[in-house]
């Protein structure tokens, strides 16, 4: 779980640089998610007699969605910290109200979905 939450505060750093997100940690994160959400959605549509999607295809395309969505969580964050500091905010100020920000908005998303 605390590899989790590593993830979790590496992607939303916003001074991390993106070569951050190249690490073991994301990777395994990327591959247990898109694995896990193969399983959910093909046993779905088993449980309701619909066909089933390819493994392959499905896990690639998830792969692709969470690549995606790491690089954009970093961005936003990155972007979010910027617009802190052009409104006049110190640099240690604008890294804790995007900090802020972000937990705010990933926590609400995520349990609305």
């Amino acid at each position: 779980m605390d590899s989790c939450f590593k993830v979790y505060l590496d992607t939303t750093n916003p001074e991390a640089s993106y070569s951050s997100l190249f690490s073991t940690n994301v990777l395994l994160s990327i591959l247990f998610h898109s694995v896990a959400y193969v399983l959910i959605i093909n046993g779905i549509l088993l449980l309701f007699d619909k066909k089933v999607i390819a493994f392959e295809v499905l896990f690639m395309i998830l792969v692709i969605i969470m690549i995606l969505g790491y690089i954009g969580r970093l961005y936003r964050a990155k972007t979010i910290l910027n617009e802190f500091v052009e409104m006049g905010y110190t640099k240690e100020e604008s890294i804790e109200k995007t900090s802020d920000f972000m937990r705010t908005g990933y926590f609400t998303y995520y349990f609305l979905g």
